[in-house]
């Protein structure tokens, strides 16, 4: 594939990949869900439209918005571009800040690496972004690994990996990205590397050293994590 192509493409449809559990052919014969489990996510989704339209991030008025525009905003000759900037920020949740490109590099057998995992992920489902960096709270996946919650709500552990055979990479730094849910900006900054190859094919050039389980934040009235 075209660095062109891989860059043009968009972190949602890169992460539908990376952070999502694959469904293997049995699964997906698995029995409907029942009455119970369909109420139960329809109330999910009603509160995380909820929240959504309660922060309405999409606008520089919002929380997010003006945090954004104090630490990023001085970046644009006008208000008008910084507008634009992050309203494309919001929509289309670009992984590298906009003062870059990622860089094509290659990891060589032993290089070690970590993971955020969620509890439906297994180790053998490696994502497709991973970090040179610690990580040490669930609070680092969001802030400095900039992963929204409707990305991965169930951050459970993290993950080192060891690489087996050569593998190229884009790498760089992670940008900020705008959580509509929590209404807040994230800045990220962490390391962030992206793989090249599908996805089935992830786990043959890795293998897992170690995982550490996440302490978990607390979770309000309604059952929902408050942070």
């Amino acid at each position: 594939m075209k660095l062109s192509r891989i860059l043009a493409r968009p972190l949602a449809a890169a992460l539908a990949i990376s952070l999502c559990t694959p469904v293997s052919a049995q699964s997906a014969s698995a029995a409907e869900p029942t009455k119970e489990e369909k109420l139960a996510k329809e109330r999910h989704d009603e509160w995380i439209a909820a929240q959504k339209a309660r922060c309405g991030a999409e606008s520089l008025d919002s929380v997010p918005g003006k945090e954004w525009m104090d630490s990023y905003g001085w970046r644009y000759a006008t208000t008008a571009e910084a507008r634009a900037a992050y309203v494309d920020l919001v929509k289309n949740t670009p992984p590298w800040p906009t003062y870059m490109l990622p860089s094509v590099a290659r990891l060589e057998p032993g290089r070690r690496f970590q993971m955020a995992f969620s509890k439906g992920q297994t180790n053998q489902q490696p994502g497709g972004f991973g970090t040179f960096d610690k990580i040490d709270s669930v609070e680092e996946v969001r802030q400095d690994l900039a992963v929204l919650f409707t990305w991965k709500e169930d951050v459970d552990r993290v993950v080192t990996f060891e690489i087996t055979k050569p593998t190229l990479v884009l790498v760089g730094p992670i940008g900020p990205q705008v959580d509509p849910v929590k209404c807040k900006l994230l800045h990220g900054r962490f390391s962030q590397f992206q793989l090249l190859m599908p996805p089935a094919q992830r786990k043959d050039y890795m293998k897992v050293i170690s995982e550490v389980k996440l302490a978990q934040p607390l979770t309000g009235p309604n059952g929902q994590p408050t942070s």
